[in-house]
């Protein structure tokens, strides 16, 4: 963002790493609000569709199907675990991967093997026969 910033502004090559700080600490202070603000919009989208939702922190499951207008649906799905990619985006991507829907077992392993992704390659087959190698 702080790249798209400097295109519309100039400033002393000097108070570069200072434009960029104050930059950064006012997107972390804007931050919380503008994301209750989305969550919010989320709630009241699902809400109108007919869902019941207590409280705005509740279900998360179908809020993420519910994204705000100003934030793209792939953007806003993993959003509300706070940026880890929950099972529902992992059993989205297994099923791209594998062309059918996963099994539970598939999800295990996807998400509980511990290496990391660079020293491992998933391999497709009989259940029996899929493994992790390295």
């Amino acid at each position: 963002m702080f790249e798209r910033f400097r295109t519309q502004y100039q400033w002393d090559p000097n108070e570069e790493g200072r434009n960029r700080e104050g930059f950064e600490n006012t997107l972390k202070d804007h931050y919380r609000g503008r994301m209750k603000d989305a969550r919010e919009a989320s709630v009241n989208s699902a809400r109108k569709a007919g869902h019941v939702i207590a409280k705005i922190n509740a279900n998360f499951g179908i809020l993420a199907n519910y994204n705000p207008a100003e934030i793209h649906r792939d953007v806003w799905r993993p959003r509300h675990t706070g940026g880890s990619i929950g099972f529902e985006e992992h059993r989205l991507k297994l099923k791209e991967l594998m062309g059918e829907d996963p099994s539970i077992i598939d999800l295990y392993y996807k998400t509980h093997l511990i290496l990391p992704p660079n020293q491992r390659k998933y391999i497709l087959g009989e259940i029996k026969r899929r493994r992790w190698i390295l």
